[in-house]
């Protein structure tokens, strides 16, 4: 909203402005990120000790730099994919996933009525 009322008189953006204009939302939008994973961290009934980073967010370099550094402020070891290949594969996270789900012995009852649930909360593990 601010943009499309503050620069209506511009026009079109030139290329420096679009580039300026990501980079201000990529750094907004890990600022965040690493805000609330570091709130989840402090304030877990958990010992954490390790996170493992996967996905199509563990490609970007500078989430993971600032991951890392969140991470050695909070005294825990982050983990990523061991190749670049594997950074935009959720495989990973739904085998984690499934582990402990597996160690639990919560196994699917009927998998015709196996589905996603989309925004499932971390609160459920």
């Amino acid at each position: 909203y601010r943009l499309s009322e503050n620069e209506k008189g511009l026009g079109v953006l030139t290329k420096e402005q679009i580039i300026n204009l990501a980079a201000s939302y990529q750094d907004k939008a890990f600022a965040h990120l690493v805000r609330v994973v570091s709130y989840i961290i402090r304030n877990s009934k958990f010992n954490i000790q390790n996170i493992f980073v996967g996905g199509g967010v563990a490609a970007n370099t500078e989430l993971r730099k600032r991951i890392r550094k969140m991470c050695k402020e909070n005294g825990i070891t982050p983990l990523f994919p061991y190749s670049k290949k594997l950074y935009t594969d959720n495989a990973v996270m739904i085998g984690v996933a499934a582990y402990f789900k597996a160690q639990r012995k919560e196994f699917v009852k009927n998998v015709e009525k196996v589905d996603r649930i989309p925004k499932y909360s971390l609160n459920n593990y």
